[in-house]
């Protein structure tokens, strides 16, 4: 697992995978509050590739993809917008091909949002005691 780096500069791509995996990570706090604890998903088997390890299975182990991205969108799925995996940061296996470059991004973009979560809620443990 590559952890992603804090200070380089950031690519128009790596922009866009970052907003969209934000999106999905709002999502997932609306819907599972501390999705992201260690407990919860595993930082070195994550693999959006794999859907046995995607933040999706890891969060989610009972429901298939399809419930989560309705719960998180429901009028995309409601509409037929096969696109809402790809919003929202996850690796949708009808699109394999459009988003194979993009696996190691979205995997350090999930890290990054998974980390930024548990860091801010260590501080705020931190502060509160």
């Amino acid at each position: 697992m590559s952890m992603p780096a804090t200070d380089t500069p950031v690519t128009d791509q790596e922009a866009d995978i970052r907003l969209r995996v934000s999106l999905g990570a709002a999502g997932f706090d609306r819907i599972e509050p501390g999705w992201f604890t260690p407990d919860r998903i595993d930082l070195l088997t994550l693999d959006v590739e794999n859907p046995f390890t995607c933040p999706i299975a890891q969060v989610f182990r009972d429901r298939g993809g399809h419930t989560v991205i309705e719960m998180i969108d429901p009028e995309a799925v409601a509409a037929g917008d096969s696109s809402a995996f790809t919003r929202y940061g996850f690796c949708c296996f009808d699109f394999y091909n459009s988003v194979r470059e993009e696996v190691s991004l979205l995997n350090d973009a999930w890290i990054r949002e998974i980390l930024t979560r548990r860091n801010s809620r260590e501080a705020a443990v931190t502060i509160n005691s």
